[in-house]
């Protein structure tokens, strides 16, 4: 059997009453002219009742308080600036939640309307819309007034004593504010001429609290905690009678108790059984707001249920968390305050609390009325009943951790888009050297070929030779593919609209096929920087994955949206403008299994297909600064999201054209490190008009440059590979180069390709860039630009 003393430990530490003994000194100003609440002493100080109280409640909770005294109006707008941190008498109104949280009100006041004496022009609220209505600047009453429309013409005063002083010499036709307050300030002011008028205005009262700035949750804690105990320990009725005593009823002394006891002798005994009932409910109601005022104002949402599960206490910090009052809960089973699809397994938690089963931090998803679903981590007790077997009630504490749980969720996310990439980065270090390799080979081929089938032969031998070289074509495209991959590939963009080429390249997919695409693309669509060639291999690979999906027929939606992105909204994309380009196929659609690795390198559910394709995809579009995603369900198709960055300022393109021939003259110095290349670079510059000057490395090319110039033989041009294995390559070599010579145009050659230099090869000294393996007519456009 678990001792109640145990839960009471229990509920004290959940709600926080333990603190340390360091105290701390609050910083808190009081308003003048505001009596009996808050007052200013001749020597300058800050006194009343809410200031007193003020100072009471903190200093249950161990803290000092400091006030400074200003105008109501300007120590409000220090809160709202975090100037100061609390003041003691703030009414709750809708125009200040804004600005300010509260505590529990400690005190509530109606409103009246104040007239000069003798006035019977007003009898009711409606006969005040055309009168002129004083009323203390920044005050609730005049948030009041304005805000019921109550009167056009306003009136604002420092503070009620002027307004008062205003009304009392006609200048004003009414004064609204709290009946105490303006009575009090009436008999403090010796002023005769101005009375209350003897009806509430009913939808005007005012419940006075402590505030704090917004947010601040851990001061408004502790003001709660420690208005909670100066109630229930007698100090907030000692501070009540020492301020309201001259101007309100007395309480019944014990003196005049024991008059009336002693004058009804023949009733003593009921006289006294009733003053002790009263006695003691007065202590247990004190006690009882005490516990309640704890619970309702913990920081934490606490939730207590009977043994049938009907919600029987419920507190501000579950409401909000919930979005649900306390009325619309209570009495009802606990089961409405979770999602639908977990009601089932949360319930079967819960049950466990009556074998006397006690939580520490379960985690239970709970419903907001708004359908968001918040994360909790609760703790829970159970009380029995004397016999220890009967249950009679469960409490239970929770702390939301969903923005604990989201955050993992996007480092999950982040984890799994870095995996992503190095499983990328890891390929590509085997892709490249692959690529390198077999891109110096295709250069042979391909200009062999060229050469062999540019000379005198027969018909049947030239049409093979074109043959094998659009074989080749597509021996190169798969090089392309691989350098993806690798360190190289970066995309060399242009300026250029995007719908008009992908309409383009979406339709030259689906030629002869039996699927239907429906385009939408705004007439203001923004431009794109992109590489058409490897943009196009993307489009080319959703669509032809779109038909595989879609054997029978369907249709593809191709559609595209100008977006501004927030940091990090889309994945890890920095913020800015983007163009974000959606390919949506009818097809079956994915598994959540195949959707989550459809970007993994080599993977694929197709019996031929070799795993490259979406990888591919994704590779191409990362590289652009852009995002791809993917939405696919069962029967419901898939969708796939290229986020590509915007561009508003046209650039020149780096890419040659090919011409149809090309002469020259003077000596061409080239330098590779493959005597295939070497050799056909030789052959193709002979055959254009030039000598030839050939090197395997940098160090040869710098030194036979150099033995040129000294030699006063002009070098018009020089090719260098930009990558030498184990020695000096293009990228060093060319810095030496422009020490001797500013001027000469010099070309990288590469079957890397890559990223920096072949997007940008001005920025590394070089006049342009070919990247492996060319065409005879690429080099001839090449040197025709030169």
């Amino acid at each position: 059997m678990r001792k109640p003393a145990s839960f009471v430990w229990f509920f004290l530490l959940s709600c926080g009453l333990l603190w340390g003994s360091e105290r701390i000194t609050i910083q808190a100003a009081s308003e003048f002219d505001y009596p009996p609440f808050c007052i200013v002493l001749p020597d300058g100080s800050a006194d009343g009742f809410s200031v007193e109280l003020m100072r009471a409640s903190l200093a249950a909770v161990n803290r000092d308080v400091s006030f400074k005294t200003g105008e109501w109006i300007v120590i409000k707008n220090e809160l709202r600036d975090g100037l100061i941190q609390a003041l003691p008498l703030v009414g709750r109104t809708p125009e200040r939640e804004a600005f300010y949280d509260f505590t529990f009100h400690y005190l509530t006041l109606n409103g009246a309307v104040f007239v000069r004496k003798g006035d019977n022009r007003i009898a009711s609220a409606a006969d005040l819309s055309d009168k002129t209505i004083g009323v203390m600047r920044g005050d609730n009453a005049e948030e009041y007034v304005r805000r019921v429309k109550l009167s056009s013409k306003i009136e604002t005063f420092k503070g009620y004593p002027e307004a008062m002083q205003s009304l009392a010499e006609g200048k004003i036709d009414a004064v609204v504010c709290q009946r105490l307050m303006g009575i009090m300030g009436l008999k403090q002011n010796n002023q005769k001429g101005v009375e209350p008028l003897n009806f509430d205005l009913s939808d005007f009262h005012q419940d006075f609290c402590f505030a704090v700035k917004k947010g601040d949750t851990k001061l408004l804690e502790l003001l709660n905690e420690g208005l909670s105990i100066v109630i229930a320990d007698g100090t907030y009725d000692q501070l009540q009678e020492k301020w309201f005593g001259p101007y309100v009823a007395k309480p019944i002394s014990k003196t005049e108790v024991a008059l009336y006891v002693l004058a009804g002798v023949a009733v003593t005994g009921a006289m006294m059984s009733v003053l002790l009932i009263v006695l003691l409910r007065r202590q247990v109601r004190r006690k009882t707001d005490y516990l309640e005022n704890l619970l309702n104002f913990a920081n934490a949402p606490i939730i207590v249920w009977d043994p049938k599960f009907r919600t029987t206490r419920f507190n501000h910090a579950f409401e909000a968390i919930t979005g649900r009052s306390e009325t619309e809960v209570l009495g009802k089973s606990v089961e409405i305050l979770f999602p639908p699809e977990k009601v089932q397994a949360t319930m079967d938690l819960i049950r466990t609390t009556l074998t006397g089963e006690r939580w520490e931090t379960v985690e239970i998803e709970i419903l907001h009325r708004d359908g968001s679903v918040r994360t909790l981590l609760w703790n829970s007790a159970t009380l029995w009943a004397a016999d220890g077997k009967t249950p009679i009630a469960t409490i239970a504490q929770g702390q939301d951790i969903s923005d604990r749980i989201h955050g993992e969720e996007e480092r999950a996310k982040l984890e799994h888009q870095l995996n992503q990439q190095q499983k990328l980065e890891s390929i590509g270090v085997l892709a490249g050297g692959i690529a390198h390799d077999f891109n110096n080979l295709l250069s042979g081929i391909f200009a062999y070929i060229e050469l062999a089938a540019a000379q005198p032969n027969n018909e049947k031998v030239s049409r093979y030779l074109n043959k094998t070289l659009g074989t080749l074509e597509r021996a190169r495209d798969i090089t392309r593919q691989l350098l993806t991959f690798s360190k190289g590939g970066q995309p060399i963009r242009e300026v250029a609209p995007l719908a008009p080429f992908v309409r383009e390249a979406v339709s030259f997919a689906l030629s002869g096929s039996n699927v239907t695409c429906n385009y939408h693309f705004p007439d203001n669509l923004w431009d794109g920087s992109f590489d058409k060639n490897q943009l196009a291999q993307v489009v080319d690979n959703l669509v032809i994955n779109a038909l595989q999906a879609m054997p029978d027929g369907g249709s593809l939606t191709v559609m595209a949206r100008n977006c501004h992105l927030e940091e990090n909204q889309q994945g890890s994309l920095p913020a800015g403008n983007y163009l974000q380009l959606t390919v949506k196929d009818s097809g079956p659609g994915m598994t959540p299994e195949v959707a989550a690795r459809a970007f993994d390198p080599f993977f694929t559910t197709k019996p031929t297909g070799h795993g490259l394709g979406l990888s591919t995809c994704y590779s191409i579009i990362r590289k652009h600064g852009g995002e791809m995603t993917l939405e696919s369900k069962p029967g419901e198709g898939s969708t796939f999201h290229l986020f590509l960055p915007a561009s508003f300022d046209h650039e020149i393109s780096g890419n040659s054209t090919a011409v149809e021939s090309h002469s020259g003259h003077g000596t061409i110095l080239i330098m590779d490190d493959e005597e295939v290349v070497r050799d056909v670079l030789h052959d193709i510059l002979e055959s254009f008009g030039y000598t030839v000057r050939a090197t395997s490395n940098g160090t040869e090319a710098v030194a036979a440059f150099a033995a040129d110039r000294n030699a006063r033989r002009e070098i018009v041009a020089v090719i260098l590979d930009f990558t030498v294995p184990g020695g000096m390559g293009g990228k060093e070599a060319v810095k030496h180069l422009r020490e001797l010579d500013a001027e000469v145009p010099i070309f990288a050659a590469s079957g890397y390709a890559d990223d920096a230099m072949m997007a940008d090869p001005r920025s590394y000294g070089f006049t342009g860039s070919l990247s492996k393996p060319f065409r005879k007519a690429t080099l001839a456009a090449l040197l025709e630009g030169a």
